[in-house]
């Protein structure tokens, strides 16, 4: 759990024009509805992934009971995406893509007493009728903006605040169509909306950090992006600025074939203490044929190699239990994470979003069972599968010891005979286990920090209702 980007920079827009703003983080309907009677907002907004979108349903059925006049609006990916839940009762208004300044015109028509149906980015339902408003056009200039509102959270979550690690947005968009992700058919919803991929100038996000670090203490910055440095020029002209202008400790996602020297050697001297990159499948072809990955073995390996040679831990991004997916192909991903010597190796198991092409792909060829929907989505990606196949039981026992095989090879043999056997809570012991510890080690966070913000995440989500509740805030 962390603070939400496009929470903090809604917050801020709003603010900066004379409006307020809260948040609450909370899974108790009760805590929730005796928030609101106190703050008496004009709106309840939910930001939502695909997964959470029951318990978000849930959660403001139980709102409307005691305020019924009160409107409910759901934005984030999963609105973007599937609209349709506009539909649901409790759901008066939906936000796709951008949402800072169709918040801030829905804000100022409701302080006017004006109609809001109009409202570009929205879909708003009023007597019995729905308006489907088309795209505003992508925000240009990110500089335009005001720095997130991180008070939002802070103010409210001390556990939040004192956190070593904080997370700066440097970029929106990503130049990539990878078959298992939205980012092509967001692409194409803003065809013609303006320039997709955006930076902020490195003037921006430096005085951001210092503006916060004035105010909080912190010891490591993430960089939060779907890659960071795929302009080259742009990241070596950053990472200069960087070095001289503050030097804090950093982590930041990276694409493999866009790691040189030049920019290895940037990242080392601007302090950067990791990276993460995404291989998803460690074979060539299912990674480029169908992931559209675009990603060879060699430019993997000649990443790794930089890293390595520049002294920069890397963490991976791998998925199993793909469509079609076949044991030895699997074994194909650790392998390449063992030769590669992965540091962080990350491991889920794939979630098939509805609308990708790797969906459609995997319905095509008769892998995804017919009466999955996107209702049936989980919020882990570390449960189960929705695939069909051979192996299947396998590869869910190989992603429980994917990190042990990778840091351990020297295990790869008898993990090879342990995941022929029956899934067991054992197994799932194991891997939270070593996940945990790898978390500590890759994000930068202590282990007394680590315990602390999981005991004040575990009194949030679980203090009433557990069995309901899905650890996503509204």
């Amino acid at each position: 759990m962390a603070e939400f980007h496009g929470v903090m920079h809604i917050s801020s827009v709003l603010k900066k024009h004379g409006h307020t703003c809260d948040v609450l983080i909370s899974s108790d309907i009760s805590e929730i509805t005796a928030f609101i009677k106190v703050q008496k907002p004009d709106i309840v907004g939910f930001s939502l992934m695909s997964g959470v979108h029951q318990w978000a349903l849930m959660m403001a059925a139980g709102i409307k009971k005691v305020f019924p006049e009160l409107k409910i609006v759901f934005g984030g990916v999963h609105p973007t995406y599937f609209p349709e839940i506009i539909e649901k009762d409790p759901v008066d208004i939906i936000c796709r893509g951008e949402g800072e300044y169709s918040a801030l015109d829905l804000m100022n028509a409701l302080e006017q007493g004006k109609t809001y149906t109009h409202i570009k980015n929205l879909w708003v339902k009023e007597d019995g009728r729905i308006y489907q408003n088309e795209m505003r056009p992508l925000i240009e200039n990110l500089d335009n903006l005001p720095y997130p509102d991180h008070d939002l959270y802070y103010d409210r979550y001390p556990f939040l605040k004192d956190r070593s690690v904080k997370n700066f947005i440097v970029v929106r968009g990503c130049p990539y169509d990878c078959s298992f992700c939205y980012n092509k058919k967001l692409k194409h919803m803003y065809k013609g909306k303006g320039r997709y991929v955006r930076y902020r100038s490195k003037e921006s996000i430096i005085e951001e950090i210092k503006d916060l670090k004035k105010r909080y203490d912190f010891k490591r910055i993430y960089f939060v992006a779907d890659t960071m440095f795929v302009d080259k020029k742009w990241a070596v002209d950053f990472l200069k600025y960087y070095k001289e202008k503050l030097g804090i400790p950093f982590s930041a996602v990276i694409r493999a074939d866009r790691m040189d020297e030049n920019v290895a050697r940037g990242l080392k001297e601007a302090n950067c203490k990791a990276t993460w990159f995404g291989i998803e499948s460690g074979n060539e072809h299912y990674r480029n044929e169908i992931l559209k990955k675009s990603l060879t073995d060699k430019q993997i390996i000649q990443a790794a190699f930089l890293l390595k040679k520049y002294g920069i831990k890397f963490r991976t991004y791998n998925m199993l239990c793909l469509p079609g997916e076949t044991i030895e192909q699997a074994y194909d991903t650790v392998n390449i994470n063992i030769k590669i010597k992965t540091d962080y190796p990350w491991c889920s198991i794939y979630t098939p979003y509805f609308g990708t092409e790797l969906v459609d792909y995997a319905q095509n060829m008769g892998y995804l069972d017919p009466k999955f929907n996107i209702d049936c989505i989980d919020a882990s990606y570390f449960k189960e599968t929705h695939l069909k196949g051979n192996h299947v039981r396998e590869m869910l026992n190989l992603q429980r010891f994917f990190q042990t095989a990778i840091l351990l090879p020297w295990t790869l043999p008898l993990i090879k005979k342990l995941v022929k056997l029956p899934p067991n809570l054992f197994f799932n012991l194991w891997f939270q286990l070593i996940y945990v510890l790898l978390y500590i080690r890759s994000e930068g966070h202590g282990l007394w920090e680590t315990l602390k913000f999981s005991l004040h995440y575990s009194k949030i989500y679980y203090r009433k209702n557990p069995e309901k509740s899905i650890r996503k805030e509204p």
